[in-house]
């Protein structure tokens, strides 16, 4: 099948820069992911120190030419990171609800005890009375159930005394007036209803993860917000407040998360392109530290997206320089007048013809910018022996394979995807060699 191809061909040179940039994509994710874990609190010295060393085994398979296998774990060594800082977040997170649940818990205790012991009339020790009033002013105490506990234990009924009947009766009386019967058992039921409330159990959630992914300020701002809301006598309103201050928790830990993500996606792709352009690595680093704290989303995943298309373009035209390298190199160890230049006017024309000095009338026509290219035999000479067409194409066939193998061995792969037999076709005419300022030898199609 030594007619017209389309040929497909990846080169070790385009692999190794593909590899290059994955490894400078995986040093920004592993130092995100350490950031990221440390800032949360769930990531400890030995477990940042064991991933870097996974990366110097996978940069290691560069030095090594392993390139199929590096291409093939450097994504997925990525993907792991994300998913694993996702999974910490989440630890991180759920470490934070239970501080928020708990925090909760003693706020209300506190300010039942407080107002079942003014009620009473009880005096109160001043060292319970100041926990008491800090736990419900939302700081927490490290003894708390403790501080409840002896709080209660203020509520708890004398020990019985003898009285007299009339006593026992005004006693009785009074009790029947009295709603500060209530001790730790009874308080803990009463939180553990209030555990049980979808709505409450949301913003407990979400003041978990404001801990997390808000900045200290903004979450604090929620929590004051919350905390005014135990302030709130009116149960409908309060509840109405409540609903809303979910709902802004919610919104706001989005937007945090997706410009995270999209300032990690702009750092990983400015270091991948430093893989193949330093002065495009440095405008897009410059364009994005241009964007400030505030910045949308919508401008962020924007600039994101032209950074995609960056690299997109730079591995390309990278790929495309290094086939083109590799064809006319070839060629010219196969005996084909290869000029200085013709590397150019193949890319500034699309396609450029190569001939033999040995096979005069005849030359190889090559041609393509993207992954695939197309190869044939074609003819300078209108006035030719037409009968040696196909002696000509035949001859193309063998140095076709000789050609793959030459490929082969310096590690770039040359596949036909689509080929006719010989003298399927009439060989294409071209005409008009003309001497570029280069000495590249380009010829003109005739239509």
């Amino acid at each position: 099948m030594s007619g017209p191809k389309v040929v497909v061909l990846v080169t070790r040179e385009q692999m190794r820069a593909t590899a290059d940039g994955l490894l400078k994509r995986l040093d920004q994710a592993i130092a995100s992911w350490a950031a990221e874990g440390q800032r949360c609190g769930m990531l400890s010295d030995e477990e940042i120190a064991a991933t870097r060393r996974r990366g110097v085994s996978l940069a290691a398979l560069m030095e090594t030419d392993d390139l199929v296998r590096l291409l093939e774990q450097v994504p997925d060594e990525i993907a792991f990171l994300k998913a694993d800082v996702a999974k910490r977040q989440q630890a991180a997170a759920d470490k934070a609800e239970q501080a928020a649940r708990r925090e909760r818990h003693s706020r209300h205790g506190a300010a039942t005890a407080l107002r079942a012991l003014k009620t009473k009339g009880t005096a109160i020790p001043a060292e319970l009375g100041e926990s008491l009033e800090a736990m419900r002013a939302g700081r927490t105490q490290d003894n708390a159930e403790t501080v409840l506990a002896q709080a209660f234990s203020l509520l708890a009924p004398a020990a019985p005394t003898a009285l007299s009947a009339a006593q026992e009766a005004l006693a009785e009386g009074l009790r029947s007036f009295s709603d500060t019967t209530m001790d730790v058992q009874a308080w803990k039921a009463a939180n553990a209803a209030l555990d049980r409330d979808p709505v409450i159990t949301r913003l407990d959630r979400h003041i978990g993860e404001a801990a997390v992914h808000l900045g200290q300020a903004e979450a604090a701002e929620f929590s004051a917000r919350l905390l005014a809301l135990d302030q709130e006598a009116n149960g409908a309103r309060g509840r109405l407040l409540m609903d809303s201050l979910t709902l802004d928790l919610a919104g706001a830990i989005e937007t945090a998360c997706k410009r995270r993500a999209a300032r990690e996606a702009l750092q990983e792709l400015g270091a991948e392109l430093g893989a193949y352009s330093d002065a495009d690595a440095a405008a897009f680093a410059e364009r994005a530290s241009q964007l400030g704290a505030d910045a949308s989303i919508t401008v962020m995943e924007t600039l994101v997206e032209s950074g995609q298309a960056l690299v997109a373009q730079a591995q390309q035209q990278h790929a495309a320089e290094a086939r083109r390298r590799a064809v006319l190199g070839g060629l010219a160890k196969l005996g084909y007048e290869v000029h200085d230049g013709m590397e150019t006017a193949w890319a500034n024309d699309g396609r450029v013809v190569i001939k033999k000095p040995s096979v005069p009338g005849y030359g190889v026509e090559v041609g393509g910018q993207a992954a695939r290219m197309q190869v044939r035999v074609v003819t300078t000479d209108p006035h030719r022996d037409v009968s040696r067409d196909s002696e000509v194409e035949s001859m193309w066939c063998g140095e076709f394979g000789q050609l793959q193998d030459l490929l082969a061995s310096r590690g770039d792969e040359l596949l036909i995807e689509r080929a006719l037999g010989v003298g399927a076709v009439p060989l294409k005419l071209v005409s008009g060699a003309q001497q570029t300022e280069h000495g590249t030898t380009q010829i003109r199609s005739l239509k």
